[in-house]
């Protein structure tokens, strides 16, 4: 189970869903300059959670975020990257929304970062 507060600002919500079996944190509104130090912080906090929880997989529902600066994609890559140098590495479970044309843009290459780890699932029931 996640330890973990929500992350909430005008325009943006970080929030850890705790009635799922697998970890989960759901995105919403736009990630943008303004976030990506709680962003960054939010997911160093995650990364340590899931660690010591001895988590094998985490949710991350994107599906109503409408926007990400670089620096809050950059913030993603660095957790990422952690992941994938950690001695017991997760899977990481991008849930995309379609609608969001950006989404594969510019989750493509974090996939790319870490194959093994991160995988992008488009949602059907994306609004």
């Amino acid at each position: 189970m996640l330890r973990l507060s929500a992350v909430r600002a005008e325009g943006f919500a970080l929030v850890p869903v705790t009635d799922t079996d697998t970890p989960t944190v759901k995105f919403s509104g736009n990630a943008d300059s303004e976030a990506a130090e709680s962003l960054d912080r939010f997911l160093q906090e995650l990364h340590r959670n899931l660690l010591d929880d001895q988590s094998t997989e985490v949710e991350v529902d994107l599906i109503e975020l409408y926007f990400m600066t670089s620096s809050c994609i950059r913030a993603l890559a660095s957790w990422v990257h952690a992941v994938k140098v950690a001695d017991t590495p997760y899977r990481i479970y991008l849930q995309t929304n379609p609608r969001q044309s950006w989404q594969q843009r510019s989750l493509e290459p974090i996939k790319r970062l870490a194959p093994a780890v991160v995988v992008l699932r488009s949602s059907a029931q994306a609004t």
